[in-house]
């Protein structure tokens, strides 16, 4: 059994020596040896201290858990055995039995079945939680007289791909279930039965997630338009408008959206605008779509429906999508997981690329850049033309070895990419990838795109120079706002002052008033 590193007693690479390291390589006071059933790891606590002993993962590992070790003890031990055992009382009637096995929660369900016999027709079934070899199960009925019946194998599913024709060799492709992914990129086979004549898969094209897509971009179009109007109105029986009446920004995003609808998404093709193939403006500027012109038309040039919507533009940056390639049919890579070409460097090291799950060139880019094993030997960009990817080998071992791209894996990748070149000077300048034409803006997928980013790039797009606007007209009214709040703080101070003064002098007044009451004339003899 091969282990993971293991946190806070170091790496093992089988059991036994992880249980020379538990017992020799620390000081915890615990002790590991072998089950009795030679099922598991068995660990006996020996400090025992005042608390239980307790395994737990530690930097989301998960050692503990597959050796079933994992939890608190509830003596002094901890025994991963994977063997669960039921106490089963003579006055125990099936059900009970049932409902001890369920609430083992222990990869099994049980269940009570009814055989139609005469004579004692109730039986117990076991079945496995888990699919395919994995989930066997060896059930022992103890001192019980329970019959015991396998009805169904473990095992797991199997198909050969490949030809039969006695010179090839077809790969055995297996899975816990029925259904197999992998085999074939992007198809998942379900297996319904078992054949010994090669059976022939046909895949065809369904265009009902195009069709739904579709649907979906013409409720948010339609969705958007419905705000701006309702933004943009001028109602003449109530004589109120909307707030953005006569704005620029709101003109000119309604500019961009019916624009990308009129603009040419193919030069060459059958299909040239999206009206083609079922998009037209209807009463009121709502987009409309005709699913039953858009299903013919892709029944009749699936490749050029394609293109209309994926064909690549003039130039490619970061943002480039990589299903672009190719007029529209994409970057050809391996599954998941596999690389799918390697760079070797001139200083005689090399690296593999993986770029199975990638959606733009900008990804592309980090992938070579960031590759385990790169470690900036080798640095990837997209050229000044914004045609292909340049390769620029910085390793100073000159003439020792070549600096290449190689495919691996059965890959097509880097050839779709247009690494395989010969270097020159530690430079790959890679393949033209675009059509250099300055007037291509490529198919309608990337004019929605670009037309999208113009209107909500950060920088300047239409909508952010707007908000930026609209956030400096705030300042301005709040700068006013506050000099108006300073002068009228200033006038009233003055005012307040003013105020003191003439209580001041009235106070005066009033003390003279007094003393002019309280004066008594002297009357002459």
């Amino acid at each position: 059994l091969q282990l993971q590193p293991v946190s806070g007693v170091g790496f093992a690479p089988d059991v036994g020596s992880l249980i020379d390291k538990i017992n020799t390589g620390t000081t915890l006071g615990v002790t590991a040896t072998i089950n009795a059933n030679g099922d598991g790891l068995l660990l006996t606590d020996t400090a025992l201290g005042g608390q239980k002993l307790k395994v737990e993962e530690l930097d989301n590992g998960t050692v503990a858990k597959a050796l079933n070790i994992a939890g608190t003890a509830t003596t002094t031990i901890i025994d991963g055995s994977w063997e669960k055992t039921i106490t089963i009382s003579a006055t125990d009637k099936l059900a009970d039995v049932q409902k001890k096995i369920t609430d083992l929660g222990w990869g099994l369900s049980a269940a009570i079945i009814n055989d139609g016999s005469k004579d004692a027709p109730y039986r117990l079934s076991l079945t496995s939680t888990n699919t395919g070899r994995d989930g066997r199960v060896v059930f022992g009925s103890g001192g019980t007289n329970l019959g015991e019946r396998v009805l169904v194998t473990a095992q797991d599913a199997a198909v050969f791909v490949g030809s039969t024709d006695g010179v090839a060799q077809p790969l055995l492709v297996t899975a816990s279930s029925n259904q197999i992914g992998g085999a074939i990129r992007g198809v998942t086979l379900n297996l319904n039965g078992v054949s010994k004549s090669p059976v022939t898969v046909n895949i065809a094209r369904n265009v009902d997630n195009v069709v739904t897509a579709a649907g979906k971009f013409v409720e948010d179009f339609n969705g958007i338009v419905t705000q701006l109007q309702t933004y943009t109105k001028f109602d003449s029986a109530t004589n109120t408008r909307g707030e953005l009446l006569g704005d620029n920004a709101a003109g000119s995003i309604e500019s961009e959206l019916y624009g990308m609808l009129n603009t040419v998404g193919n030069t060459s093709g059958k299909y040239r605008i999206p009206a083609d193939v079922g998009f037209k403006v209807g009463q009121g500027g709502a987009l409309q779509f005709d699913e039953e012109k858009f299903r013919a038309a892709y029944a009749d040039d699936p490749e050029a429906v394609t293109t209309l919507f994926t064909r690549g533009g003039a130039a490619i940056d970061e943002d480039f999508q990589l299903t672009s390639l190719r007029n529209g049919r994409g970057l050809r890579t391996n599954a998941a997981g596999t690389t799918d070409f390697r760079i070797d460097a001139r200083g005689g090291t090399g690296f593999e690329v993986d770029v199975s799950d990638l959606s733009n060139m900008g990804q592309v880019i980090d992938a070579i850049n960031n590759a385990t094993g790169n470690a900036g030997k080798i640095v990837a960009t997209i050229n000044a033309t914004g045609t292909a990817i340049d390769l620029a080998d910085k390793t100073t071992q000159v003439g020792v070895n070549k600096f290449v791209v190689s495919t691996i894996n059965g890959s097509i990748a880097a050839s779709d990419l247009g690494l395989l070149v010969t270097s020159t000077n530690g430079k790959i300048s890679g393949k033209r990838l675009t059509d250099p034409n300055a007037g291509n803006d490529g198919g309608i997928g990337a004019i929605v795109e670009k037309r999208i980013n113009r209107l909500i790039d950060p920088t300047n797009g239409v909508v952010s120079r707007a908000s930026k606007n609209v956030d400096n007209r705030n300042d301005d009214f709040q700068d006013r706002i506050d000099s108006i709040d300073k002068l009228v703080a200033s006038k009233r101070a003055r005012l307040e002052k003013q105020f003191a003064n003439m209580e001041s002098a009235l106070s005066s007044l009033q003390g003279q008033q007094s003393a002019l009451n309280s004066f008594t004339p002297v009357l002459p003899n």
